[in-house]
């Protein structure tokens, strides 16, 4: 979208890069048994202000007590904004059976963790096109997104997951709570 805004004429047509389809990949052992039985929602990104790390906390601590008892929050991303990162904290005090950090994985086991997530959530205020995102989609895992990501365009289309738009932590908010309450929708939007 901003190429043609800035070029008209220009075909667009690639993505920039590509992933290859690493589903079948053996996966590596990583702990995620604090996630059984729960919807696990993966956030994956540094934790700073492009990111929205802000948007996504504040949407966790608007949601309803008695859908977030079925879910589970994980964040993993560097710390790059104190501020930000503080307020990450104070959520996992306030819910911490429902929110998690990992600072960092590898790539074998970020591999790992999302086959097992149930949904990505990628509330970045600018990002072209998150790469968690489409690892995600590899392995047909459903995507809450910002309107600011290029995914989005590809997640209405594909009826795979849910945008919200206006940065609003409430909206955000609304596609957590409903997923968490009709979790099959996720795996029919997974396969999509």
């Amino acid at each position: 979208r901003a190429i043609i805004q800035l070029r008209p004429q220009f075909k667009v047509r690639e993505l920039l890069y590509g992933l290859p389809d690493y589903a079948l990949d053996k996966p590596v052992k990583l702990d995620l048994s604090f996630a059984e039985d729960k919807v696990l929602f993966v956030a994956i990104g540094t934790i700073e202000w492009r990111k929205g790390t802000d948007i996504l906390c504040k949407a966790i601590s608007l949601a309803q007590t008695r859908a977030l008892e079925d879910a589970i929050f994980l964040f993993v991303g560097r710390n790059q904004d104190d501020k930000l990162f503080d307020g990450l904290c104070s959520l996992i005090e306030a819910f911490p059976g429902q929110v998690q950090y990992r600072e960092q994985l590898n790539r074998a086991e970020i591999k790992t963790l999302i086959r097992r997530a149930d949904c990505m959530v990628c509330a970045s205020r600018d990002d072209p096109m998150p790469t968690c995102l489409t690892e995600g989609f590899i392995f047909g895992k459903p995507a809450i997104v910002s309107e600011h990501t290029g995914t989005s365009a590809f997640v209405r289309q594909w009826k795979c997951g849910a945008v919200y738009e206006n940065d609003d932590p409430a909206a955000l908010a609304n596609c957590l709570e409903h997923f968490i309450e009709q979790p099959e929708q996720l795996v029919q939007m997974g396969r999509r």
